[in-house]
């Protein structure tokens, strides 16, 4: 198992943003494309520990891996240019996290 580190206020608020846009571009995928939404295979990884994080935030454990938060930051990657993709004329924008 990986080291857990207290988690600051922003990687608290980071993921549970992540899980409301994530919730939303499932709804804007539905209604834009008539399907549901399938990450690629490629997030699977990420997508799991994204929800072994998400669990222990419910929980009251604000901890984290650094894997966790890397996983994090690579579905907010993947959720922003498929909002560009369902949305016409949006422009991707680099985040901060992206070099």
């Amino acid at each position: 198992m990986a080291t857990l580190f207290p988690s600051p206020q922003s990687v608290v608020e980071f993921a549970k943003a992540l899980e409301d846009r994530f919730l939303n571009l499932c709804e804007l995928h539905g209604r834009v494309r008539g399907t549901q939404l399938i990450p690629p295979k490629s997030l699977d990884g990420d997508f799991l520990r994204w929800r072994e994080l998400s669990v222990r935030f419910k929980r009251g454990d604000f901890r984290h891996a650094f894997d966790e938060e890397k996983a994090m930051l690579a579905i907010a990657s993947w959720s922003l240019d498929m909002v560009c993709e369902l949305t016409p004329g949006k422009v991707r924008e680099k985040m901060p996290w992206e070099n």
